[in-house]
């Protein structure tokens, strides 16, 4: 047996399972129908007949359905071991997933409304309300019908460790045609654990996934450039729509780089077969339409509907928001960035661009403690970022002069090359892009660097050196987020066990308990009570006294009430 084709196949299954999550979801919203079991369980048979058709067909059936249902079963409850305490995910992705759970439909209803005539949230506050409305709903339509399923609202962020580990397959596949099986892995390892994606997991925040889309889209499109791209030909092209999809409706931001990747493919193809690919061109972006349109009509066509705007709530806080987090003044958006590459892992602290910069493959102690949020502002790649970030341009010029001295460049560089140059371009014309968790794909400068190392260490001691080198540089960079990893288990834990007294008493002694939150914003934090059945009665954290209690992941206050 295959163990590398094994992989693929089963991430292959998982992509289509999450596909057709979306595809489901909305066509059932179109019909009115709620989120429910279907949801969860259409999906898987999709899957099932999936494989069975496209596949590899009876060979390994039962096997690969059974090692897929087992890896999606062991993200969901690892997921389930944590609390999600972060501001965004409490705020609003909770506050989202929720509502959906509980019946909302966003097709035709407001969240706000909703929960007006429902009593889902009580008191609800009116930003988180308003983002669950109006932001695209990708993850949350998952996070909903695993829910649904599961009655834990923390199951629903498994959506991370989904997509790393078919980002971990597909590259297998990939890179093993490219190199030797070792090499693959490492290579696909290094893909699928982007600091962004190691950050993020164990929480409700997208970009970690955001980052698995673009780096899958731009492997696929490497793959079907290459004249011998493997046998599965079909099922790439369905993954890639399925990449589209997801890429649409998970952030807004993610459209353009979406559109780069596949406009930049098209222009690659073109090239390559010295003809206009009309169809293929027709065909992408008829996929691009439908994603937006159709299965993501909430909130794009919602939001020109109740608001008049189809990015509602979202492009009129950049500016404020990008001046407020870097909190240097005078910079523009590619200053910024390219402070943020060569900056101090921190979350805007430092005042003046002297404070902020650092010598390359250095860090203090004070960058380490920034391992322990999800949303760092500036060097959001980690301590060892811009070190790293010189030697994969060194190691890319490099590469591309070899090529091109030796008459080996082809349309595959090309493609990787227009990426990489229209990207950075992007990046310092776009806003925020100093925080890098909005451009996860710009690590994929790393991936491609090893890549290089390793074509050229087939027999040169110098050059197998540099790999091991660079490649020791790049786990130390990603080694303190396993640290704040096993706190939040171990914060979990405690904090389960505080839950589950508390539904205990709340069952037995018909206790009702006084809470607050850490942030009256933090509504999504309702569920978390509500899914073990807490009688309680919510307080203002400003008016709370000295008797109350704290959870031990901080963001809970209580205490019991008098009869």
């Amino acid at each position: 047996m295959d163990l590398q084709k094994r992989i693929y196949k089963i991430s292959e299954m998982l992509m289509v399972f999450m596909s057709s999550i979306l595809l489901i979801t909305a066509v059932f919203f179109a019909c009115g129908i709620s989120i429910g079991y279907a949801n969860f369980f259409l999906p898987i048979i999709f899957m099932f007949f999936f494989r069975l058709r496209f596949l590899g067909g009876r060979e390994y059936f039962i096997t690969d359905c059974t090692v897929s249902m087992i890896v999606l079963v062991l993200f969901i409850l690892f997921s389930a071991g944590t609390f999600d305490n972060t501001w965004d995910g409490a705020a609003y992705h909770k506050t989202a997933v929720g509502l959906l759970k509980e019946g909302w439909n966003p097709f035709y209803i407001g969240a706000d409304s909703y929960n007006t005539i429902s009593h889902s949230i009580e008191p609800a506050r009116d930003n988180p309300l308003l983002w669950a409305e109006t932001y695209p709903k990708a993850t949350w339509y998952y996070a909903s019908s695993v829910y649904f399923l599961t009655g834990n609202i923390e199951c629903g962020k498994s959506y991370t460790l989904v997509f790393a580990f078919i980002t971990f397959g597909s590259c297998v596949e990939y890179f093993s045609r490219k190199t030797k099986k070792k090499s693959a892995y490492v290579l696909s390892a290094v893909a699928a654990l982007n600091p962004i994606v190691c950050s993020q997991f164990q929480t409700y925040y997208l970009d970690g996934v955001v980052a698995c889309v673009l780096t899958l889209l731009i492997i696929k499109f490497l793959d079907l450039l290459d004249s011998a791209c493997g046998e599965y030909y079909t099922v790439k092209q369905v993954s890639i729509f399925g990449l589209i999809l997801w890429g649409c409706n998970v952030k807004f931001n993610v459209m353009l780089y979406v559109a780069t990747i596949c406009v930049v493919y098209c222009v690659c193809l073109c090239i390559r077969n010295k003809k206009i690919e009309i169809k293929r061109t027709i065909i992408l972006g008829m996929q691009g339409i439908v994603s937006i349109f159709l299965i993501g009509a909430a909130p794009y066509i919602t939001n020109i509907i109740r608001h008049g705007s189809i990015f509602y709530g979202f492009t009129n806080i950049l500016e404020e928001i990008s001046h407020r987090d870097f909190n240097i003044a005078g910079l523009n958006h590619a200053q910024r960035f390219w402070a943020s590459v060569f900056g101090r892992t921190s979350h805007g602290e430092y005042t003046s661009v002297n404070e902020l910069l650092k010598i390359p493959f250095t860090f203090n102690k004070a960058e380490l403690d920034w391992y322990k949020i999800p949303d760092i502002r500036i060097g959001g790649f980690g301590i060892l970022f811009s070190g790293l970030f010189l030697i994969s341009m060194l190691m890319i010029i490099i590469t591309t002069i070899l090529k091109i001295k030796n008459k080996e460049w082809n349309i595959r560089h090309t493609y990787i090359s227009a990426i990489l140059i229209i990207s950075i371009v992007e990046f310092s014309l776009i806003p925020m892009t100093f925080q890098f968790r909005y451009i996860p794909h710009f690590y994929l400068i790393i991936v491609y660097a090893l890549y290089c190392i390793i074509k050229g260490t087939q027999h040169a001691f110098a050059e197998r050196t540099a790999f091991y080198v660079f490649l020791t540089a790049i786990i130390i960079n990603i080694i303190p987020g396993g640290g704040v990893a096993l706190e939040r288990i171990k914060d979990g834990t405690q904090t389960s066990g505080v839950l589950h007294y508390m539904e205990s008493t709340s069952e037995i002694k018909n206790i009702t308990y006084n809470v607050a939150f850490w942030c009256d914003d933090f509504t999504g934090m309702f569920y978390n009570l509500k899914d073990y059945n807490i009688n309680y009665l919510y307080t203002n954290i400003n008016d709370i006294g000295e008797d109350f209690q704290i959870t031990f992941a901080n963001w809970l206050y209580y205490k019991e009430l008098s009869d």
